[in-house]
């Protein structure tokens, strides 16, 4: 396969499309580079799929691309990506470990991978062993963040507080995205909740990742646990609230509205609402009114609370009609 300069840019742009959701673009650059015989068309032709939800189309264009460039480690760890996500366990962890044998792999990322399937598979004890060969430092934070997933999971709760102190900190220094940390935040407050019973540092840290990202759904998961509170009465509620900004995005511009939606269990509307008001900034929340509001089922014994949380879709007042 061909790794000529000038292809660079298309390559970038195959991946700036994945980066903004724009997945049939991808796939048309992906296109472009199969015909040129350059190696990363597999990697953002299977990426696009998968963001799609086309696990199968995924794994046919991996299965084609290691057939053809046998020692792209990215390609077989994609492939093992794609096969744990089928619950093809054993095909998975084949594709990791031919992904160790190829030059220049990312043996950390690997590795981490391999405790993944493992998990998955409720082999932990394997999960552990592959986890140690792991340098968390080293990970990218998304990377980091499924290695202190994994502690978690494997009930590591003291070795995951220590890691997610130190992980935070230097990703902190670093200035990294808040959607990026969030999740980090979110595991420490899990390993403090189940290491720490009875102790407000777990509620201050999922809060801490709700600040950062309101979607981050192991944090809505501690905060429920937390809180505790479950009726016979329960209902799922899918809300559509609507909001005032709390400032201009521009110097001179309007202050905009939004939009947002919450699923959320509560005995009432009203209490669902003052559940999820809790996870928008202080600043907004006196303008928050309820826009559209369903009952989806009702689930007595579940846990009060908001499960699922949306971005938010910004207007101007006087562009309504």
């Amino acid at each position: 396969m061909s790794d000529s300069e000038p292809i660079d840019p298309l390559i970038e742009e195959g991946f700036e499309y994945l980066r903004e959701g724009r997945f049939d673009k991808a796939l048309e650059v992906g296109h472009k580079l199969y015909v040129l015989q350059h190696s990363s068309a597999f990697e953002i032709m299977a990426l696009a799929f998968a963001a799609m939800d086309r696990l199968d189309d995924a794994i046919a264009a991996l299965e084609d691309g290691v057939g053809k460039v046998p020692d792209a480690w990215r390609l077989w760890q994609l492939l093992g990506n794609c096969y744990s996500n089928k619950q093809r366990y054993d095909a998975s962890e084949n594709a990791y470990r031919r992904a160790l044998e190829c030059p220049d792999a990312d043996t950390d990322s690997v590795y981490l991978n391999l405790a993944v399937v493992c998990t998955r598979e409720n082999k932990h004890a394997e999960a552990s062993d592959w986890l140690s060969h792991v340098t968390a430092d080293e990970l990218e934070i998304v990377g980091q963040a499924t290695y202190v997933w994994l502690l978690n999971n494997l009930e590591q709760y003291a070795e995951s507080v220590a890691t997610c102190q130190r992980l935070i900190a230097a990703a902190e220094a670093a200035d990294a995205d808040d959607e990026d940390l969030a999740p980090l935040y979110a595991e420490h407050a899990v390993a403090l909740w189940k290491s720490q019973p009875g102790s407000d540092a777990a509620r201050a840290e999922a809060w801490r990742a709700i600040e950062l990202d309101k979607g981050a759904e192991r944090a809505l998961w501690v905060i429920r646990e937390l809180e505790g509170k479950t009726s016979d009465t329960t209902k799922y509620f899918r809300v559509l609230v609507e909001g005032v900004w709390m400032e201009p995005f521009e110097d001179g511009a309007g202050i905009p509205g939004f939009y947002t939606s919450y699923d959320v269990v509560a005995d009432t509307q009203e209490e669902a609402f003052e559940l999820l008001r809790r996870f928008e900034p202080p600043e907004v929340r006196d303008s928050l009114t309820i826009s559209e509001c369903e009952v989806v089922e009702d689930c007595p014994g579940e846990r009060h609370g908001v499960y699922r949380t949306v971005g938010y879709s910004f207007f101007f007042p006087d562009e309504e009609s």
